[in-house]
């Protein structure tokens, strides 16, 4: 800020309720005259264009929760929010509009009797700002945990629980989101709201976005390959009508079929509307994951019998995929493949998983710390500590 010539500055009476015993005021970042807080944001080079009307096509939006941490969102990109304290103190003044003459001693300055001074009005003292730090937003968890509840399980389950919640005498419904509201509950900016939703493999259905359960997928991916045997269909040349027809009998919505096809196949052009089943994605989806139960049924078969299997023996090499209440799946995730460096395996680990417990995470973190004590100051400093009920869980704290 430059000032011309000589400034005065006028400091207006802080409001009684205001002030301290020490006479200085009890909030900082105060506006003196009517007491509300005042918060700088520091603008990284690529957002402060956003703020120029003539060029501001995608609105900033900041989303928050009583559970998360306010982040601010461009159209294409998420910003935590940091409130750094300064050293110094910064003054919000404000110029007056009178300009006063002050009486120069000539004694002191014989070459000039008179010299213009401005008076301004300190708004507030800020001796903190609020700093945007771009991250990778927890969409993904965060949609899972939204769409868990009303996940598609199949046509026959899919009638059951739409039997059950019209006949729900507490009025217990869980909630179907579009792709609006979801905007507004889930904390990222649009293109990465939508990429977290083509990840996941949601799907809209009646204009509200569902899961698809990974045991239905696995009955229809094996349904629709009998059924192209069956039609005697060309595995390289398939259009949306093929798969809505074959499958026509089974009760299952134009929508979710064309949604499993799309999982399965690969277009041949871009545009073309010709599809080929893609042996990388379904491979890929018979061995990314597989159900608990299933799991430990053939662990059982391949064990000598005076022996019963457990998860205890694995710990360190899995995770658990909870997609619903009914739905349990285990993903093989070795120790051995992460960092060495607390810092760095925190930050993959939590960017696997935005939230753990504290029995699932300790497995992978156990060896960074020769006791239990200087374990926990490592989790304080890269992550936050929260409970529910008796259970602890872990979160990122960048």
């Amino acid at each position: 800020m430059t000032i011309e010539n000589t400034a005065t500055l006028r400091y207006p009476a802080l409001p009684q309720r205001n002030r301290n015993k020490y006479g200085g005021s009890e909030t900082n970042n105060t506006d003196a005259r009517c007491g509300f807080v005042w918060r700088l944001l520091q603008l990284p080079a690529d957002i402060a264009p956003l703020f120029d009307s003539e060029a501001n096509s995608s609105p900033l939006t900041i989303r928050g929760s009583e559970s998360a941490d306010a982040v601010i969102t461009s159209d294409n990109a998420t910003f935590a929010l940091k409130l750094v304290q300064t050293s110094n103190t910064l003054m919000i003044v404000s110029k007056n509009n009178t300009e006063i003459t002050a009486t120069i001693n000539p004694e002191d300055t014989p070459f000039m009797l008179k010299e213009p001074t401005f008076e301004y009005t300190v708004e507030a003292s800020v001796k903190s700002y609020i700093e945007m730090e771009k991250v990778v937003p927890t969409a993904i968890d965060q949609l899972h945990a939204l769409l868990a509840p009303t996940i598609y399980c199949g046509p026959y389950k899919e009638q059951k629980r739409v039997l059950a919640a019209s006949t729900n005498r507490n009025n217990e419904k869980h909630l179907e989101y579009t792709l609006h509201d979801l905007g507004g509950v889930v904390q990222a900016s649009r293109v990465e709201l939508n990429a977290a939703l083509n990840e996941i493999g949601a799907v809209e259905i009646g204009g509200v976005y569902r899961l698809v359960s990974p045991t239905f997928l696995n009955e229809f991916l094996h349904l629709f390959i009998a059924s192209v045997d069956i039609d005697e269909k060309d595995y390289n040349a398939m259009i949306n009508s093929d798969a809505v027809s074959m499958m026509a009998d089974n009760d299952i919505p134009e929508e979710i079929i064309l949604h499993c096809f799309h999982l399965i196949t690969d277009e041949l052009k871009q545009g073309s509307g010709i599809y080929k089943l893609s042996g990388p994605k379904i491979c890929r989806f018979e061995q990314s994951q597989i159900n608990v139960e299933n799991f430990m049924d053939q662990w059982s078969k391949v064990t000598p019998s005076i022996f019963k299997p457990s998860l205890d023996y694995l710990q360190g090499l899995y995770i658990l995929d909870e997609v619903s209440e009914i739905d349990c799946y285990i993903k093989y995730f070795p120790k051995s493949k992460l960092p060495a460096a607390a810092k760095e395996r925190l930050e993959q680990l939590f960017h696997e998983r935005r939230k753990w417990k504290a029995t699932d995470i300790m497995p992978y973190i156990k060896d960074l710390a020769e006791n239990s004590k200087k374990l926990d100051l490592i989790l304080l400093k890269y992550g936050r500590v929260s409970k529910i009920g008796n259970i602890v869980y872990y979160t990122s704290r960048f």
